[in-house]
């Protein structure tokens, strides 16, 4: 729990519109592609209600919520509706050690035994590796439910160390293994150097400054009035409100709840390295290495890809990201520093892929690289019933025949408007590169697998239906 961790006319009409470069505003056609596009999640997941928020250009350029915010009485959503972001709360833990670092009052490569000395090694484990995910302890939350200690209050500072004395994992450094235990006891050292909660540290160095003025400290009583209530289904049942745990539980690692559009400030500042240090920023930018070397693709309570990782979050672009689930409620905010663009996404669903509406949104904004401009043209051109045979080599125009062809065109135009166009893996071939595209589609999922040759011409191109 409280884990982190993508046809008819209409079905590409993404291309016509997308801007050249991130600063060109977001077209009236676009957010209406958007609008069908969410709607659509809804309908199909059953989620009661997301709302997104999206940065251009470096500001926030559309601000929307769907559905339904609590469901009996109805509460219509809105983009002030509060949802709980869980996971992605690491990053603000994060960011409160790095001001205090700047502050003097620790540093990162503190060992834990500086502060907590009868922790499981803790005179060989520092700060950095809490909140990099590579410390070893053991995580307190594996269950995807919610067990009877976590519907009990507990302090944070009790849950740091009952978890951080137990055996650890793995020995420090070695491996990337995701804990929440890590931020519990990051967070209880922030206390004790600060003389402060960390709900202060929050407010004063980070949500103050930024005017992130709906945060609240979500970890107690679950949200109220016009927040967003948390939903939970059991086999696809009808939606029902679900477990709060108790006290302690979320804090450091997940406790936070806010709009879309706060989180999104904080995207800003991320992109933009306004709040922090540059030591601070650099650290946050930097993938924490393993002792052998390799990367661990997360920095401080951050995920971060540099482009050639994890395709179908970066599209081929430096991307700093951080999502969240438990009881309730599932999150996602995703940056893109280098295009001033991020995409945030709440819901109050814990059944649904967090990812989904980022990724429905990225298709419609995010101006696709060359390889996946010229992949989505070729399977418009499938939809279209021809093809630019230049782009293929003699075997592959043998293969795509007039009938091959038609039954593509026919196929696919059952399939409904694309919502999602991901490069989900590329693998190098003695004899070429070999790529393989998901695609997801109103009525079902497509993969495209792509067959390169060193000279450019493409010697394969298949799509099949997977659901």
């Amino acid at each position: 729990m409280l884990k982190t961790c993508v046809m008819a006319t209409a079905a590409f009409m993404a291309l016509a519109y997308q801007p050249s470069a991130m600063a060109a505003p977001i077209t009236t056609q676009q957010k209406l592609a958007i609008d069908d596009s969410i709607r659509e999640w809804l309908a199909q997941t059953g989620a009661p209600s997301v709302s997104i928020a999206v940065v251009n250009d470096g500001k926030i350029a559309y601000a929307k919520a769907y559905g339904t915010a609590r469901l009996h009485p109805a509460v219509r959503a809105t983009a002030n509706t509060r949802y709980v972001l869980y996971s992605a709360t690491k990053q603000f833990t994060a960011a409160a050690i790095l001001l205090l670092q700047q502050q003097g009052k620790l540093r990162l490569d503190d060992k834990v035994s500086s502060y907590f000395p009868d922790l499981t090694s803790a005179d060989q484990i520092t700060i950095r590796q809490l909140l990099s995910h590579t410390a070893g302890y053991h995580e307190l939350w594996p269950e995807d439910f919610m067990t009877i200690q976590k519907s009990r209050p507990m302090s944070m500072l009790d849950i740091a160390k009952e978890w951080g004395k137990q055996p650890l994992d793995f020995t420090p450094g070695s491996k990337w293994i995701y804990s929440n235990t890590n931020f519990m006891i990051a967070a209880a050292i922030a206390e004790k150097a600060s003389g402060k909660s960390l709900l202060t540290l929050w407010q004063e160095g980070i949500f103050q400054p930024l005017h992130m003025d709906s945060a609240i400290d979500s970890d107690g009583p679950p949200l109220g009035g016009k927040d967003a209530a948390g939903y939970t289904q059991y086999a696809g049942g009808p939606s029902r409100l679900a477990a709060n745990p108790g006290a302690g539980w979320k804090s450091a690692a997940g406790g936070l709840a806010m709009t879309a559009s706060d989180l999104a400030k904080w995207d800003i500042s991320l992109m933009n390295r306004s709040l922090l240090d540059r030591q601070s920023y650099d650290a946050f930018y930097t993938s924490v290495k393993l002792n052998d070397g390799r990367d661990s693709n997360y920095s401080l309570g951050l995920g971060i890809y540099d482009g050639h990782q994890h395709f179908d979050l970066g599209h081929g672009r430096l991307t700093l990201e951080h999502g969240g689930g438990g009881p309730g409620y599932v999150s996602e905010s995703r940056v893109w520093p280098n295009d001033k663009f991020a995409i945030v996404a709440l819901t109050n669903s814990d059944w649904t892929n967090r990812d989904d509406p980022v990724d429905r949104v990225t298709y419609v904004l995010l101006p696709p690289r060359e390889e996946e401009k010229r992949a989505r043209a070729i399977v418009e051109g499938f939809r279209l019933g021809k093809i630019d045979r230049s782009l293929f080599t003699d075997d592959a125009n043998f293969y795509l025949n007039p009938q091959v062809l038609a039954e593509l065109k026919a196929g696919l135009a059952g399939m409904g408007p694309t919502r999602t166009f991901d490069l989900e893996s590329v693998s190098p071939h003695r004899d070429g590169q070999r790529k393989l595209w998901k695609i997801a589609a109103t009525h079902g999922i497509l993969n495209a697998i792509e067959f390169d040759l060193p000279d450019g011409k493409i010697q394969e191109f298949m799509v099949s239906k997977v659901q």
